[in-house]
């Protein structure tokens, strides 16, 4: 499976509170799925794994492969790292002949691929295709299907599934568990809690977004992709705070009272990026809370029945909505967009009523505070910045 080099570029945490929460879970969910793919091998799952190596890491893994059982079988050096296959004995002939040859179909087989997900795969990436998340039959199924955080190392199964709720790969992903689970506990809760995760996957020109409540990256797809595909959570008890990236029930509420201050009560309001609606429902008796994430959509109906949710991207909802009341904004939505599509947003804001924009230490940081992140966006803010630790707020206006 002669794959081309991917792009990822690594999580960016929706605050700093939201890194600090998630960042070690993230980091123990990929040391276990590391893990659990070799220990595959010597469980009795499969008879081959592909893996990088450092090329100093080669000696060590030969000599650890080899007390197992295990052969190591280099393949390539991409970028001055090495891929190898991992196996058991007898098969690096059969593995050379196969990846020479470019022979998909052999090598999934080799790695113990279903052979519905091998077909898949063989079809569509030998059309040139890079990213095969839009080919899925669906991307919504079980949550050990869960293929969406894939790029950061997060996964139950080590192939490409035809489909989130392909059989073969359900059975697989539940035997690949067990595996992470007699490695490390704690790593295999980590990798249960990231896949149940609600996960929105949005991609256009070449790139695709993929966002959880907690942390979004970027990775490549192909550039005649245009689509948006949503998984609900499964089992996400997650507490209102943590759906809107803070480490406590006190901790938003403080940041929230800052914003709160600004706006005032009003009849109605719009937030562009509402998470689950806390924010919206301290300030207005009703609105309309534009927010991506599926799952924090579902659980802010839940807590705030008197709210609108709409779960599709900001561009294309200034598309269909007027900027009706109070738009509340954290500036730094407009700097995610494409130039274009910012000031399309920009020349929506324009005849509202009010606007009032806030934003948390992490983009704070970045910008020198509200007013340099504010201005960065295109806008300029129309009166004195409230502030707290970690939280700043103010009306402003188009530039």
């Amino acid at each position: 499976m002669k794959l081309p080099r991917e792009f990822c570029r690594g999580a960016q945490y929706a605050s700093t509170a939201a890194r600090s929460n998630w960042e070690p879970v993230l980091h123990e969910a990929q040391q276990a799925w590391a893990e659990a793919e070799v220990a595959s091998l010597t469980e009795g799952l499969r008879d081959s794994a592909l893996v990088y190596l450092d090329p100093g890491e080669l000696p060590a893994a030969v000599h650890d492969c080899r007390g197992q059982g295990l052969e190591v079988t280099p393949l390539e050096a991409p970028e001055g790292r090495l891929r190898v296959a991992i196996h058991r004995r007898g098969l690096a002939a059969r593995w050379w002949a196969a990846w020479t040859a470019g022979d998909d179909e052999a090598i999934g087989e080799l790695l113990g691929f279903p052979p519905c997900c091998r077909a898949f795969f063989s079809a569509e990436w030998g059309a040139g295709r890079v990213d095969l998340v839009a080919a899925m039959r669906t991307a919504e199924g079980p949550w050990p299907a869960n293929i969406l955080l894939r790029w950061l190392g997060v996964r139950l199964v080590p192939h490409l599934p035809c489909s989130a709720d392909c059989g073969p790969t359900l059975e697989r992903a539940g035997r690949y568990l067990e595996v992470a689970r007699k490695c490390r506990e704690s790593g295999a809760a980590a990798l249960e809690r990231l896949l149940r995760l609600s996960v929105t996957y949005s991609a256009r020109a070449g790139v695709a977004i993929v966002q959880t409540p907690h942390f979004r990256f970027m990775a490549t797809s192909d550039p005649d992709v245009t689509t948006t595909l949503q998984r609900a959570g499964q089992g996400d008890s997650e507490e209102p705070w943590r759906d809107n990236g803070f480490a406590s029930r006190a901790a938003m509420e403080a940041a929230h009272a800052v914003v709160a201050r600004v706006v005032g009560r009003v009849p109605r309001a719009i937030d562009l990026g509402a998470g689950d609606g806390a924010l919206l429902a301290r300030v207005a008796d009703a609105g309309v809370a534009v927010e991506l994430d599926p799952g924090r959509a579902s659980r802010g109906r839940a807590r705030h029945p008197g709210l609108a949710f709409r779960v599709e991207e900001i561009r294309a909802f200034v598309e269909h909505a007027p900027a009706d009341g109070v738009v509340l904004l954290m500036p730094g939505r407009l700097l995610e967009l494409a130039e274009t599509e910012a000031a399309h947003v920009r020349a929506w804001l324009r005849p509202s009523a009010r606007l009032v924009v806030y934003a948390y230490s992490d983009w704070l940081e970045r910008h020198g505070g509200l007013e340099g992140l504010t201005r960065a966006a295109g806008l300029t803010l129309r009166g004195a910045v409230d502030r707290a630790a970690g939280v700043e707020a103010a009306e402003a206006e188009v530039a």
